[in-house]
C-alpha cells in the first residue's frame, strides 16, 4: 500500500509557513522530506508532528534548536508517563 504523501508547498500555503522551515525541520532530523515526481512532500503520518513543530515555531517563536529541546523533553515525559502507569499496575497487582 502506498504511503499518502501531502505536498511540502501546499503544506506551507495552507499553514502560512515558509518552506525554508520545513528544509531547516529536515536539516536537523525532525521530518523526513519524500520527493514524488521531484516534487517534496512529507508523509501523512508525519503530519501531526510537522503540525506541532509548526505551532511550536509560529506560536511561541521557538527556533529550531528549542523544538528539538521541546521534542526531546516531550518524548521523555512519554516515556516516564508509560513508566509510571507499569508502574502503577505492578503496585496495583500486589496490593491485591
Amino acid at each position: 500500500m502506498a504511503a499518502e504523501l501531502i505536498s511540502i508547498e501546499e503544506y506551507c500555503r495552507h499553514h502560512h509557513t515558509e518552506i525554508t522551515f520545513i528544509n531547516a525541520l529536515k536539516d536537523n532530523g525532525l521530518i523526513q522530506v519524500i520527493y514524488a515526481e521531484s516534487s517534496p512532500c512529507i508523509d501523512a503520518e508525519e503530519l501531526e508532528q510537522l503540525e506541532k513543530y509548526t505551532r511550536l515555531y509560529n506560536e511561541l517563536e521557538l527556533n529550531i534548536p528549542g523544538i528539538e529541546v521541546v521534542n526531546v523533553l516531550l518524548e521523555k515525559m512519554e516515556t516516564m508517563q508509560h513508566r509510571i502507569q507499569e508502574l502503577e499496575y505492578k503496585l496495583h497487582f500486589y496490593q491485591e
